[in-house]
């Protein structure tokens, strides 16, 4: 497995196994910066999602067993989640259209205009459905402690009980409620994961079909790719890691919050890419098409600002702490001590 170690302005990488023998150290924030650019472009943020998915029976029958009806649209405040709120706030680069045999809805949207932040949705079902189906796989396990991290992270850094026209900030409190060093740590090992598997996926992408702005950042991101030879094999079958990530991707079709549901689809659609992705470096034969990159570079960017948002509220609590002592109970426990950095398997702040 990756192993790492955070050290200032660059990442300590133990190659034992999924590299080599050898200690490696390298910086992976130039190949964040570069993705962040790759995400602004037009080939690279507009994306096609099905809305029309039936809930899979197996969240019907937890919903059942906890006594919560199949409707989850449960919002902690009175906020309003609906297709015309979203619709109105993401203005005219948000289409909905119907599929003329199937007869399916579907939403066309371009990702830079949305921003995943605090919804006051409830998810909690959602995220159990989740943890159940991965619990025998400890790698799917931690990959989706890492994306959950990340969400709660931006659910944390955007926040505002009623966000509707209303500004944003930095939830400090619901952010030592819902993040822990753990949950960071299995986040850094994720963003790890998956830019280990970048030097597929930019071989996948189809240059010739992009503008020169696209094809300028795509050739940036492979300009930042270490020199370093991965080996996928310590993976073994991977059969079963998409089977969850299929399940995962359907538990998306519980969620009522179109917000929570695009960016949650995008999310386990990049995983599901990712685990294609480590097919593929085995020497197997799979279906890796533009959108299957296209979500698997916005699940890197979305870690990647985690870590960073994440970053900025270790500093402002310490600064706050430095400024105010009395509360440095509060921002790192019982002791005036400063917030713990997770340990193993970090990738670079």
């Amino acid at each position: 497995m990756l192993l790492a170690r955070l050290m200032r302005g660059g990442l300590m990488v133990a190659l034992s196994g999924v590299v080599s023998s050898k200690l490696f150290t390298y910086s992976n924030m130039a190949q964040r910066a570069a993705i962040a650019k790759l995400c602004k472009t037009e080939e690279f943020s507009n994306i096609v999602l099905k809305l029309d998915e039936k809930c899979p029976l197996g969240v019907n029958k937890t919903l059942q067993k906890n006594g919560v009806s199949c409707n989850l649209n449960r919002l902690e405040v009175g906020t309003d989640n609906s297709l015309a709120k979203f619709q109105k706030e993401a203005g005219e680069n948000v289409r909905i259209f119907k599929d003329s045999i199937t007869k399916e809805r579907y939403i066309e949207i371009d990702l830079r205009q949305i921003i995943e932040r605090y919804t006051g949705y409830d998810g909690r079902i959602i995220w159990e459905s989740m943890y159940r189906i991965s619990q025998k796989e400890s790698l799917m396990t931690q990959l989706l402690s890492g994306v959950h991290c990340s969400i709660s992270i931006h659910l944390c850094a955007f926040y505002n009980e009623n966000p509707a026209g209303r500004p944003l900030y930095m939830n400090h409190e619901l952010m030592r409620e819902r993040v822990t060093p753990s949950h960071v740590k299995n986040l850094l090992f994720t963003l790890d994961f998956l830019l280990s598997l970048l030097p597929i996926a930019t071989n996948l992408a189809k240059s010739e079909g992009y503008g020169d702005d696209c094809n300028k950042m795509l050739k940036e991101v492979k300009g930042t790719i270490p020199p370093i030879a991965y080996d996928y094999q310590i993976y073994g079958s991977t059969k079963s890691l998409v089977t969850i990530c299929d399940l995962w991707i359907e538990v998306m079709s519980c969620v009522e919050c179109l917000r929570c549901k695009v960016w949650g689809k995008v999310q386990f659609e990049g995983m599901r890419c990712a685990i294609l992705l480590v097919k593929h470096a085995l020497g197997e034969k799979v279906v890796i098409g533009h959108q299957d990159l296209v979500c698997y570079v916005n699940l890197i960017n979305r870690l990647s600002t985690g870590v960073s948002l994440y970053r900025q509220f270790l500093v402002e609590s310490e600064f706050q702490t430095q400024a105010n002592p009395s509360t440095c109970g509060e921002v790192s426990g019982s002791s005036c001590k400063q917030l713990p950095i997770p340990g193993s398997c970090q990738s670079t702040w």
